[in-house]
C-alpha cells in the first residue's frame, strides 16, 4: 500500500505516491470521471488510488475551496503506452462504479485523453479520442481484452 501525498494548487487538488511524476509527458493523459456538487467521493477515491496502487498521480476539482463551481472531474493519469497501467485504472475505476453504465448494462466507451489535447483546448465537439474503453475493457461484460 502507497503513501498519498495531497497538494492543492489553484481548483485542483493534486495525489501522487510521491514519487517523481514519471510518465513521458508527449503520452500523458487520464481516464475521467465527472461529478456534481459534493466532492467527498472524489477526495476519498483520489486517496483510495494511490493508496492502492491504480496510479501514481490523480487529481480532482476542489468543489470545497471552489463551490461555485458546482461539477468537477476526476483525473486518473497515466502513460497511453503503459497496457497495464491503462488497464489497472479502468478495474479500479469498474469496481468502484466510476464508468457510467448504459440501460442495457453495457458500460460506456469512455475516453482516454491525452493531455495535449487538453492544453491545445480540445473539448466537446473539437476533443476526438483516440483511445477508449472498448481498447482495454469488454464494455458488456466489463472483462479486461
Amino acid at each position: 500500500m502507497a503513501d498519498c501525498k495531497v497538494v492543492m494548487v489553484g481548483w485542483w487538488r493534486f495525489y501522487t505516491d510521491g514519487n517523481p511524476f514519471a510518465i513521458d509527458i508527449k503520452n500523458c493523459g487520464k481516464w475521467m470521471y465527472f461529478f456534481k456538487d459534493d466532492d467527498s467521493l472524489p477526495r476519498a477515491i483520489c486517496q483510495k488510488a494511490i493508496e492502492e496502487g491504480a496510479c501514481i498521480e490523480c487529481k480532482h476539482t476542489d468543489l470545497k475551496r471552489f463551490p461555485e463551481l458546482k461539477t468537477g472531474v476526476v483525473c486518473f493519469y497515466c502513460d497511453k503506452l503503459d497496457k497495464a497501467a491503462m488497464q489497472r485504472i479502468l478495474v479500479f475505476m469498474r469496481d468502484n462504479g466510476l464508468i457510467q453504465r448504459k440501460k442495457n448494462g453495457e458500460y460506456f466507451n469512455i475516453p482516454f485523453k491525452l493531455d495535449s489535447q487538453t492544453d491545445d483546448k480540445k473539448y466537446g465537439k473539437d476533443f476526438v479520442a483516440t483511445v477508449r474503453l472498448k481498447d482495454y475493457m469488454n464494455p458488456v461484460t466489463g472483462e479486461l481484452l
